[in-house]
């Protein structure tokens, strides 16, 4: 009898009563269990005896996750929860394990990973790269066990992870810049300076620039290397998580350049600058001459010099004819050296105005005047 009832062999051919008066159940289902009752007989003493036996049917364990693949993104704080169902009899423990390795809490502070009190739910908190992975779920009980895979994914805000400065000689071949990044999906990496865009070609129209990219590194190749290059480069990778950006200096050392008006006028008792505009790195040093005589000196006592980080200035108030000619202004470093000759030339009174017309009226005329053709070297003043 089952529950009560009487196990009817015909009917379910699971059931067989072995030769020994064994009950076998084949096939054997969850609802299959309960309390069988065995009798035994003697009809000739009309006496009659049983035995219950309790049947526990175990099942092994099913499970599921609820999401095999599961999206997260790194760096913001951001808590993941993996959820697996699991079935079976006696009730199936669960564990988890990441690429293989068992996940287990070490420390009571640990908090990065967080379990349900049936641990069929995995929390990772403050998800970042290196969370990703496959993880498992396992259920088991005295039946067996089984087990099911859930794939995180942990996309990332790309993050620039080299740059570095560099240093050229002007008209040095070329130089190359290198910017890497991290970032999930693989970041795109653009090249800008503070006053324009670098075209993401292969090359710039003029060849002057090439931009290399593979990967998650990008090169910026200068070539014939000219003192304007020297400055602030950045790169810029994005994905469609964010961007980053990071600056990097190129420092082109280079020989003194200098400018500035070649010709500067003035008359005697009335003082003047001469300037000398001086482009150059590492610094120069910066020298006046005077037929081959540094300046100032006690043959030149009304002359003074004023030096800035980008200029000089030769002050001269000329006292007599002598004092207007040829002064030199030369600028050394380590890399070279420039001189640029300036003349101090004596102004002139200006040429006379000619008379264009005369248009006469009642009581006055009007009187058109050409400029002169001489100006003497300094404005006309009226």
């Amino acid at each position: 009898k089952h529950k009560g009832r009487d196990v009817i062999l015909k009917k379910d051919v699971r059931f067989i009563v072995l030769s020994n008066n064994y009950l076998q159940i084949r096939g054997i289902k969850k609802t299959d269990e309960g309390t069988y009752r065995c009798e035994g007989r003697i009809l000739a003493r009309g006496e009659i005896n049983f035995k219950d036996i309790q049947v526990i049917v175990n099942v092994p364990p099913t499970v599921q996750a609820r999401q095999s693949i599961v999206n997260a993104t790194a760096n913001l704080g951001q808590s993941v929860t993996l959820v697996c169902d699991a079935d079976g009899f006696p009730e199936p423990s669960m564990s988890w394990t990441k690429d293989g390795e068992p996940i287990e809490i070490e420390e009571e502070d640990d908090d990065k990973h967080i379990f349900s009190d049936d641990s069929s739910e995995l929390t990772i908190r403050n998800v970042d790269k290196n969370d990703e992975a496959e993880y498992v779920c396992i259920a088991e009980n005295k039946a067996g066990e089984q087990d099911a895979s859930i794939h995180l994914k942990v996309f990332a805000k790309p993050k620039i992870t080299y740059v570095e400065n560099q240093t050229a000689m002007e008209l040095e071949e070329q130089v190359t810049l290198t910017c890497e990044a991290s970032g999930d999906p693989i970041p795109s990496i653009t090249w800008r300076t503070s006053t324009r865009n670098i075209s993401s070609e292969e090359k710039t129209l003029d060849g002057h620039m090439v931009v290399r990219s593979h990967a998650r590194v990008s090169s910026l190749t200068l070539k014939s290397i000219q003192y304007t290059d020297a400055g602030e480069y950045i790169c810029t990778a994005s994905n469609t998580i964010g961007q980053d950006s990071q600056s990097m200096y190129l420092e082109v050392q280079y020989a003194p350049k200098l400018q500035g008006p070649v010709a500067v006028y003035t008359w005697e008792g009335n003082q003047v600058n001469i300037t000398c505009e001086v482009f150059a790195y590492p610094s120069a040093t910066i020298s006046w001459f005077r037929d081959g005589q540094l300046l100032p000196s006690s043959n030149y006592s009304n002359i003074k010099i004023y030096n800035t980080p980008s200029a000089s200035y030769l002050e001269v108030t000329p006292d007599s004819e002598n004092d207007f000619g040829n002064y030199n202004c030369t600028a050394v470093n380590r890399i070279g050296q420039e001189s640029l000759e300036f003349i101090l030339v004596q102004a002139d009174t200006p040429s006379s105005p000619s008379i264009d017309r005369v248009e006469p009226y009642s009581s006055t005329a009007q009187v058109q005047f050409d400029e002169p053709e001489a100006t003497g070297g300094v404005p006309i003043l009226k």
